[in-house]
């Protein structure tokens, strides 16, 4: 035998496998292909998750700028509306304090309401307070008489207890 002979009877002894060696080997082939076609299917279905995924938080970004947006709107909704009801309660307050000063002023000249001495009421905000011509003066004259200086005086001395206000 030659050297290239003995080489190629080596070579082709080591390149044999026994049938069922090869058949081992292609059923693990097999097993392989079917666990990469598995480990595909996997992964394309985790893509489309993470595309889904991504359109949604695409979504999601939107609405909440959105969100945001009507947020925004609605504070100073509420930063005006809060304002016009501190005005609203400083104005009631201002009423209730007109009307409280109102009664006091009622209650305390109500003889002379009563009387007909003269009349008291509120005009644009401020207490008014009306003496007829007859209380003051004597018909024809131009002189205060002594009922309506006394009842001038009842309304001054009235009219100190509030020296806060204006009328």
């Amino acid at each position: 035998f030659t050297a290239a002979t003995l080489s190629a009877l080596v070579v082709l002894s080591t390149g044999c496998v026994t049938k069922q060696t090869h058949e081992a080997t292609l059923e693990e082939l097999n097993k392989t292909r079917e666990a990469l076609g598995s480990a595909q299917r996997t992964i394309n279905e985790q893509e489309m998750q993470i595309k889904r995924n991504t359109e949604e938080i695409a979504r999601n970004k939107i609405e909440l700028s959105d969100l945001a947006m009507k947020k925004t709107l609605l504070l100073h909704e509420l930063d005006r509306t809060q304002k016009l009801l501190n005005t609203s309660q400083a104005q009631i307050e201002t009423l209730r304090q007109i009307e409280e000063i109102y009664a006091r002023f009622v209650k305390e000249l109500l003889k002379m309401i009563d009387g007909g001495q003269l009349t008291v009421s509120i005009e644009k905000g401020r207490i008014v307070i009306n003496l007829p011509e007859n209380v003051l003066f004597a018909t024809g004259s131009a002189t205060i008489n002594a009922g309506g200086e006394e009842t001038l005086r009842q309304i001054a001395a009235l009219l100190k207890e509030f020296s806060d206000r204006s009328f």
